[in-house]
């Protein structure tokens, strides 16, 4: 199992750190390909955002793109730990090459797996037009 570290800021738009969120983004983007090319071995891979955790990092953070901190909803430590955990006792395997957040109710991911690999939900898709009003 293996589990890669990311960021909501990889999936939207975050003009005040290009590099950062071009980062983050092209891991999901190897998360998921790297799941493909390894499922056959039985080894899921997965990217987890941890949320905003308190950590000194974030005093280096500008004000002006962290905001107002006391409008944060800050992640436990503990949260993105117990998912690991899970993860690694072999829970959710279906969910290979998502995208998680801490904050997702995992119980819900993994008995909607076979809805999410169908609906290519908690992935970087391009979506496009099927036609007029479809």
């Amino acid at each position: 199992m293996i589990v890669n570290i990311g960021s909501y800021i990889g999936i939207r738009a975050y003009p005040e750190n290009i590099a950062y969120s071009t980062s983050k983004s092209a891991l999901v983007r190897f998360t998921d390909g790297l799941a493909a090319s390894v499922a056959k071995y039985g080894i899921g891979v997965f990217l987890l955002s941890p949320g905003m955790v308190k950590t000194s990092m974030l005093h280096e953070i500008p004000k002006n793109i962290l905001g107002n901190e006391s409008d944060i909803v800050w992640s436990q430590p503990e949260a993105a730990a117990n998912i690991v955990l899970r993860l690694a006792c072999g829970e959710g395997m279906a969910l290979s090459g998502r995208f998680l957040h801490v904050e997702d109710d995992f119980d819900l991911l993994v008995r909607e797996a076979g809805r999410i690999r169908k609906e290519n939900l908690y992935t970087l898709r391009l979506l496009k037009l099927k036609g007029p009003e479809d």
